[in-house]
């Protein structure tokens, strides 16, 4: 069966800040292993090998996972908040979950949906703050593992994409209102900063003697 790819038109511009995130993903996760990842950690040869399987999980504890400090950091996360295995070993060294998240994907039928999750700020950011409709694109590429359905989904899909224009058709401000938004919380930011230093100003003002009536 053929298999078509759609994802937003966000979905193909996000890329992990790195240690630009204030919310960093390989802090505070119990991070699982895939297979194909585990099987390259434990049959690396050398000191790479060795550096590797120190960081997770031994084989007889399943699932496979990065073995976290007391600070709930990654093992492999250094001082700059960027992946070690990565820039040691390159992509080859990542875990399945490194590579894809915050991307997920759907398979419907004779295609697959992907979108990004709202777990990441990069990604929030992303959706949050575009100012065009939304809309699904095509893709060439596919996700790994693509497996259709034989499920009747036309009447689903037909209602989604009603539901989609009366959006963009009946709440024009929607879009500009959320993007609008990112300004706003500059704005309530100056203000509470403003009422701050004002609080201060009187709490630490000297106060005389009360006039005589």
């Amino acid at each position: 069966m053929p298999i078509a790819h759609y994802a937003p038109a966000v979905y193909s511009r996000f890329c992990c800040t790195a240690s630009a995130c204030s919310d960093n993903c390989c802090i505070g996760w119990e991070i699982d292993i895939d297979p194909d990842t585990a099987r390259f950690y434990d049959t690396l040869p050398g000191p790479d090998g060795e550096w590797l399987r120190a960081g997770i999980s031994p084989p007889g504890e399943l699932p496979r996972r990065f073995c976290a400090g007391e600070d709930g950091r990654c093992p492999f996360l250094d001082e700059n908040n960027l992946c070690g295995a990565y820039l040691r070993l390159g992509e080859r060294a990542m875990a399945e979950i490194c590579r894809e998240h915050p991307r997920f994907h759907n398979w419907c039928g004779p295609f697959v949906e992907s979108g990004l999750g709202l777990c990441c700020e990069e990604a929030c950011r992303l959706i949050l703050t575009g100012r065009e409709p939304f809309r699904l694109t095509r893709l060439e590429d596919l996700p790994d593992d693509p497996t259709g359905t034989e499920e009747p989904l036309e009447p689903l899909l037909a209602l989604r994409r009603r539901a989609f224009r009366l959006l963009e058709e009946r709440f024009p401000w929607l879009s500009w209102g959320v993007s609008c938004w990112r300004w706003l919380r500059y704005w309530m930011l100056f203000f509470l900063v403003m009422v701050l230093v004002l609080l201060v100003y009187r709490m630490s003002a000297p106060r005389g003697d009360p006039r005589p009536p």
